[in-house]
């Protein structure tokens, strides 16, 4: 599934953007050699290093507690 359709960046390789240490949508952009465009992914972009930043124990506790 394609994430940012300007530069035709997928899923996945967004997400090996975030895993090798981009932190925000703009990163993940020059990660893959490339500039953002019209901005329509940086939402999508920012959830995914949001879910793939390790959560403190507090947090952590928290998100075993609501489910």
């Amino acid at each position: 599934m394609f994430v940012c359709s300007c530069n035709a960046i997928r899923e996945i390789e967004a997400g090996t953007a975030i895993k090798t240490g981009a932190r925000n949508w703009v990163q993940v952009h020059a990660h893959l050699g490339h500039a953002p465009c019209c901005g329509k992914c940086a939402s999508e972009l920012t959830e995914m290093i949001s879910l793939a930043e390790p959560k403190s124990p507090t947090e952590t506790a928290l998100l075993m507690a609501a489910s």
